[in-house]
């Protein structure tokens, strides 16, 4: 009975510190892959050196979300030459506001067939654009006043296509559930990993992409990946085809935007039509430093199960500390990309597990069922 009872044990301790081997040496990976977020050059300045920049907003039902941009924009130095924002065949008042507030909107119902709504309304405002550089930005984002010299500053000095992943600003508590979706993005399009190269990353960032008219219209635009639901990605593939950079920025003090603010139900229904879809063009090397951390997070969450079994005070405290060292990684990293709380990084037990559940539910309906509900749309898929 002794001997089982070791023998018991000692299988339970060995568990533990493999366990806990796994969360140590995976917890680097957390590192690699988020290893640095260059941000926007800091400028105050009006001058853009006589270029000029059409900014082009795609909408669709944008009512509970558009003030903020249109205020944004009216505070912009120096000013662009035009703004056009492109009605995807809203069913609120969103163009009501728009044109309240001032604005020129474009009609985009006679969308074809084949195309995907947003990528219909950018191909429209791009071909209805008069300025040298094309500035695509999405209606939930309020970019910083002297963000247009930053964008062409940027530019200039990469000699490419400039995107950028606005800082995630959080107001309810249900938005923290977009943690670990935010850290996954950011990883997985590989610009920011220890061992990315600059200027070819698999994906860029969709709520703002700074570009060239002429380059533009080099590669087809949106009409080129007319029927890719994940416009961004597939724009950044579309690039490398044509040997043009794509450098990627994170958007903290620079720009910023609410993610699904209407609630729970749209948070899960924007990630899942986006995540499947995304993950397929991530590189191999951003997926595996991606999939060895999240297996050191859940061993990491396992630790206080074998304790609960086998408690000694030794091992208590290797639980607690690798628990520690993952709280304080995952609050460094996501307080370059959003305000997410403290809280949320304590609970990233939680958050990682809703993130595993979101991302199964979007690949069924992505490769298995083939189709998502979005903005009172079915999106289907081949």
């Amino acid at each position: 009975m002794f001997l089982v009872s070791y023998t018991k044990m000692f299988i339970i301790d060995l568990l533990f510190y493999c366990a806990a081997a796994i969360a140590l040496l995976f917890w680097w990976c957390g590192w690699l892959s988020l290893y640095h977020i260059p941000r926007l050059p800091s400028v105050k300045t009006s001058i853009l050196n006589k270029t000029t920049i059409s900014i082009i907003v795609p909408v669709r039902n944008e009512q509970n979300r558009i003030m903020p941009l249109l205020a944004s924009i009216k505070k912009l130095q120096p000013k662009p030459k035009e703004v056009l924002f492109v009605d995807d065949a809203s069913e609120d008042h969103t163009v009501a506001i728009i044109k309240a507030a001032g604005f020129r909107v474009l009609c985009a119902n006679k969308k074809p067939k084949n195309w995907q709504g947003k990528n219909w309304a950018c191909w429209i405002g791009a071909q209805n654009a008069t300025g040298e550089q094309l500035l695509f930005l999405d209606a939930d984002t309020t970019p910083k006043q002297h963000v247009l010299a930053s964008l062409l500053i940027a530019a200039q000095k990469h000699k490419g296509v400039i995107s950028v992943q606005p800082f995630h600003r959080i107001k309810y508590l249900f938005e923290q559930h977009s943690l670990f979706f935010n850290l996954v993005v950011m990883a997985g399009i590989d610009a920011f990993g220890f061992f990315s190269k600059k200027g070819t990353p698999t994906g860029c960032f969709g709520p703002c992409i700074f570009i060239n008219k002429d380059i533009y219209f080099q590669t087809g635009g949106h009409k080129a990946i007319k029927t890719e639901l994940v416009d961004d990605v597939s724009f950044a593939h579309l690039c490398r085809l044509h040997n043009i950079k794509v450098f990627n920025f994170g958007g903290k003090g620079m720009i910023e935007f609410r993610m699904y603010p209407e609630g729970m139900q749209s948070l899960v229904q924007g990630w899942l039509k986006n995540l499947s879809r995304a993950s397929d063009q991530s590189s191999f090397p951003a997926v595996t430093f991606l999939a060895l951390w999240i297996t050191g997070i859940f061993s990491c969450t396992a630790l206080p199960a074998f304790l609960f079994f086998s408690f000694s005070a030794g091992n208590s405290a290797i639980a607690f500390i690798l628990y520690f060292m993952y709280v304080l990684q995952i609050l460094l990293q996501i307080k370059r990309i959003g305000n997410f709380s403290i809280f949320a990084a304590a609970g990233f037990p939680y958050f990682v597990v809703f993130f595993v559940i979101i991302f199964s539910r979007s690949v069924f309906l992505t490769k298995i069922k083939k189709q998502v509900h979005w903005k009172n749309r079915t999106i289907r898929f081949g």
